[in-house]
């Protein structure tokens, strides 16, 4: 659990430093989170499960925003994208949420815009859109209005 909560960190870090623009140390922490990842071993307490539990799906997911935050929109980082979009899309998965797949799709949205690739967007979206005013949370308002805020 310890080496979980240490890759954790690791990764909001990468987020952290890609909102405040600076590359080098989003990549310092990202790859700090690849290999505390790569010392996780899972033991009886992942099965409590709660939001210290972090599957290779979610660690997918805060990579392609930490790109998405750095403003990259390369064929690597649509790709990271999509993958994550589609670790999200099964709702039977045991560790979907409605709320990471719509980050996943804004993400998606946002690294189609950043590259300059109108194509997609609006597929990405519709989901997000689509969703009930009940579900739509502080953190999808969040990366919608980034969306939002890139098409402007």
């Amino acid at each position: 659990m310890r080496a979980i909560a240490a890759f954790l960190a690791a990764a909001e870090e990468a987020r952290a430093a890609a909102l405040l623009g600076d590359d080098a140390m989003a990549s310092a922490a990202a790859g700090r989170a690849v290999r505390q990842r790569e010392q996780v071993e899972p033991d009886d307490l992942d099965e409590l499960g709660g939001l210290h539990i972090f599957p290779t799906e979610k660690e997918l997911y805060y990579r392609v925003e930490t790109d998405v935050l750095l403003g990259h929109g390369d064929a690597r980082a649509v790709a990271g994208a999509e993958r994550a979009v589609e670790a999200f899309s099964d709702r039977a998965a045991p560790h979907w949420a409605f709320g990471d797949e719509a980050g996943a799709r804004c993400n998606l949205a946002l690294v189609h815009l950043n590259g300059d690739q109108l194509d997609g967007v609006d597929a990405a979206l519709r989901p997000v859109m689509d969703l009930p005013p009940a579900q739509r949370n502080r953190g999808i308002v969040v990366s919608a209005h980034r969306v939002r805020l890139r098409r402007t």
